[in-house]
């Protein structure tokens, strides 16, 4: 374990450490961190002394207070390495699923990207000053 500041926690420090032996994204450890302080916040003490009820608990306060799937899930994601990982309880985990996020159905997405296709070739003729007086360099997948 690397020396950690007075103010940080050792389980805390645990975290940061295991995240850091998975090589995590500087910017997914901070939200990982966010994540398990939320959750202990919404706890009133130390996640690690949670139980499967407590994270059921938590599950339907975020759905209640209107968190998206997206952010939903980022949470369920945190935790699970958090539990899992840092506090090897697995056990913990097995009700928290994932949450389905809603899709664009694929005939509108294929409209979609071909408009936004359309759209940045139309940029790109009408913008040469950002090509520094060159002819304009088209993206292989824009017509």
């Amino acid at each position: 374990m690397t020396s950690s500041p007075a103010n940080v926690s050792r389980l805390r420090q645990r975290m940061i450490d295991d995240m850091r032996m998975r090589q995590l994204a500087p910017k997914t450890q901070d939200i990982y961190l966010h994540i398990v302080r939320e959750f202990a916040r919404f706890l009133g003490r130390s996640p690690a002394t949670a139980t499967v009820e407590d994270l059921r608990r938590y599950q339907l306060y975020l759905v209640d207070h209107g968190t998206s799937a997206v952010s939903l899930n980022h949470a369920i994601t945190g935790l699970k390495f958090f539990f899992t990982i840092t506090l090897d309880r697995p056990e913990l985990m097995v009700r928290m699923q994932p949450v389905r996020v809603p899709r664009i159905c694929a005939p509108l997405h294929r409209r979609l990207q071909r408009a936004l296709r359309q759209g940045a070739a139309q940029r790109l003729q009408r913008a040469p000053a950002a090509t520094c007086g060159r002819e304009p360099r088209h993206h292989p997948d824009v017509p």
